[in-house]
């Protein structure tokens, strides 16, 4: 189930579930820093900057695949030995 858990993490990771949560805690501590003026470097951040970077794992795939692998075998074993 690990590999399941990690794999699936991946491809949500992958596909741009959490680009407008980076974005948004990008946005905040750029307005912090304004603020408080920490930075003197002023960059304006768009969100097209983050939805435009797609993150590729290359283990994503074989992850999905073995996790699903040794969940569906764990639990037809144990089906089998209930019976």
């Amino acid at each position: 189930m690990i590999y399941l858990l990690f794999g699936a993490f991946c491809f949500i990771w992958q596909k741009g579930f959490f680009d407008i949560t980076i974005f948004s805690f990008n946005k905040l501590n750029q307005h912090v820093q304004k603020r408080n003026k920490i930075s003197s470097f002023e960059q304006d951040i768009s969100i097209e900057d983050y939805i435009g970077e797609k993150e590729n794992f290359f283990l994503t795939s074989s992850l999905l695949i073995s996790g699903m692998l040794i969940s569906l075998t764990s639990i037809t074993l144990s089906f089998f030995i209930i019976l």
